[in-house]
C-alpha cells in the first residue's frame, strides 16, 4: 500500500525521496484524524483530541517511521481507528455506507502489512462481540462479521496468489535464525522505560530500541480508570474493553507467552512478538480519549485540563519523531540496472527466493547469451515483466537468459522447436529455427 501511495505522489511531480516522504505525512494526517473521528465518537470532541495526540506521539509510531522504518508496517496506522469508527458507527446509525467503509479499510489494513493485519484481526472479532453485547443484537455482530469478509474479499486479489504460492518459495527463512520469535521478548520494564534509541531488537535484552508504550500516556490512562466514576456507564464498559486488550497484548509480548507462540504456527511469521506495541498503542490511545467526559462532566469545565494533557502526551516525545541522520538519495543509483549490477535484494533472509533457484545469475550487459551453437540473437527488447528478442541459428544451439526462473513464468509465440530448461534460464534451439518472440512473464 505505501509503495502505491508513494508512486502517487511520484506521478505528481514529487522526486524519489520526497514521494515517500509525503506518503508518510499522508499516513501521518489520516491516522490523526481517524483517531480524531473514533474517540470523539465515543467520548467527545476533548477525547478526539486527547486520542489523536496520544495516537500520534505513540512512542511505537516514531520507532516505526523513524528508527526501523518500516513504512508498511507504519501505513496500517492509518487504518486501526478507521476501522473501528467505520464499524462503530455503523451499529449506531446502521448506515451500510460505514459497513462498506470498514470493508474497504480492513482490506486496506491487508494491503498495508500481513502481520500487523493478522495481529489486529482477533482485536476487531472481539470488539464486534463486544458491540454485539452493548446493543444487545447478535445480528449487528453477524452483519459486522460479514463486513470483515468483504474486507477479506476486496484484498483476496493479493493473499490468495500470496498463499498459493508459499510452497514455491523458502518462506520458512522468514521464521528462522535472527527472526526467531523467541530472540525478540519484551521484559515487562521495557514497556515501562524511558529509553530511545536507534538500534535494533535481539536476544536477551541487547536491544537499541525502545519498546515503551510511553509513561505519560500510561499515567494518563491511570487517571481516566481511577475517574471512571465520571464517565457514562457504556463508556466505562469501553474502559474494561480496552484495558483487558493492553493486557493481552503485553503478555503476548513477553516470554510468558512462549508456549502459544510455539503451538499456534500463523504467530511464527509475526517474527516480533513486540508488533503487538501497534494494537497495544492503539487501544491506550483510545483509553487516553477516555478523559474527555471527565473533563466535561466533572470539576473541570474549561479547555485547560485538556491542553495540560495533550501537553503532556507531546513534550516527553517531542525529540522522538526525528531520523537519527539523513542520507542523500540519488534516483540515477536506484534505477533497475543499478539494482541489477549491485544484486539489490528486497528482503534479508531471501525468504521469497524460488525452491528452484540453484545459481543466481551474474550481471551480465549481455542478457541473453549463446551458450553453444551459431545462434544469433536479434532486436532483444525488455520491460519489467517481459524480455523478447528474435535468434535464427543454423546448427543446434543454447541460448541463456541471464534470469532466474519462478513458478507460473512462460515462454511465449515460438515458432521453429524450442525447449526450455531451467536455471539460468535457457532455450535450446535445433538448427534452422527460428524463436520469433520469447518472453518470461
Amino acid at each position: 500500500m505505501i509503495h502505491y501511495l508513494a508512486e502517487l505522489w511520484y506521478l505528481l511531480g514529487a522526486g524519489l525521496a520526497k514521494a515517500f516522504d509525503f506518503a508518510a505525512l499522508s499516513i501521518i494526517l489520516v491516522s490523526g484524524c481517524s483517531m480524531f473521528l473514533l474517540c470523539r465518537l465515543l467520548f467527545g470532541t476533548s477525547g478526539g483530541l486527547l486520542g489523536a495526540a496520544a495516537y500520534l506521539y505513540g512512542p511505537y509510531m516514531h520507532v516505526d517511521l523513524y528508527v526501523r522504518r518500516a513504512l508498511a508496517e507504519f501505513s496500517a496506522f492509518a487504518f486501526y481507528p478507521l476501522i473501528l469508527y467505520a464499524f462503530a458507527k455503523f451499529s449506531i446509525q446502521r448506515d451500510k455506507r460505514f459497513l462498506l467503509l470498514g470493508a474497504a479499510a480492513f482490506g486496506a489494513l491487508i494491503l498495508c502489512h500481513n502481520a500487523s493485519a493478522l495481529l489486529f484481526s482477533p482485536l476487531l472479532m472481539l470488539f464486534f462481540c463486544y458491540q454485539a453485547w452493548q446493543r444487545r443484537s447478535w445480528q449487528m455482530f453477524w452483519l459486522q462479521i460479514v463486513g470483515m469478509m468483504l474486507g477479506l474479499a476486496m484484498s483476496s486479489f493479493f493473499w490468495i496468489p500470496s498463499l498459493w504460492n508459499m510452497k514455491y518459495v523458502h518462506i520458512e527463512r522468514a521464521s528462522e535464525w535472527f527472526y526467531d520469535y523467541s530472540n525478540h521478548f519484551v521484559s515487562p520494564d521495557q514497556l515501562v522505560a524511558r529509553f530511545w534509541g536507534y538500534g535494533g531488537s535481539g536476544p536477551n535484552r541487547e536491544n537499541g530500541m525502545s519498546f515503551s508504550l510511553g509513561w505519560s500516556h500510561l499515567l494518563l490512562a491511570f487517571f481516566a480508570i481511577t475517574a471512571r466514576h465520571r464517565i457514562p456507564v457504556e463508556a466505562r464498559r469501553m474502559q474494561w474493553f480496552l484495558v483487558v486488550a493492553i493486557l493481552v497484548a503485553c503478555v503476548f509480548m513477553t516470554s510468558s507467552s512462549s508456549w502459544i507462540w510455539a503451538h499456534a504456527p500463523l504467530l511464527r511469521f509475526v517474527q516480533f512478538p513486540w508488533r503487538l506495541l501497534a494494537p497495544a498503542t492503539f487501544c491506550l490511545a483510545i483509553l487516553v480519549g477516555s478523559l474527555g467526559p471527565v473533563f466535561k462532566n466533572g470539576a473541570f469545565r474549561t479547555p485547560i485540563p485538556a491542553v495540560v494533557g495533550i501537553l503532556l502526551l507531546v513534550v516527553p516525545n517531542w525529540d522522538h519523531p526525528k531520523p537519527e541522520a539523513h542520507i542523500e538519495v540519488h534516483p540515477d543509483d536506484w534505477t533497475p540496472q543499478r539494482i541489477a549490477e549491485g544484486g539489490v535484494e528486497t528482503t534479508v533472509s531471501r525468504e521469497y527466493e524460488p525452491r528452484s533457484i540453484q545459481l543466481w545469475p551474474r550481471f551480465d550487459e549481455k542478457r541473453f547469451l549463446v551458450i553453444s551453437g551459431d545462434a544469433n540473437v536479434l532486436a532483444p527488447r525488455f520491460s519489467p515483466t517481459a524480455w523478447s528478442a528474435t535468434a535464427t541459428c543454423h546448427t543446434r544451439s543454447v541460448i541463456e537468459a541471464r534470469l532466474s526462473y519462478f513458478v507460473g513464468w512462460l515462454c511465449l509465440r515460438m515458432t521453429g522447436q524450442c525447449r526450455l530448461r531451467s536455471l539460468p534460464k535457457q532455450a535450446a534451439f535445433d538448427s534452422n529455427s527460428r524463436l520469433e518472440t520469447t518472453g518470461w512473464t
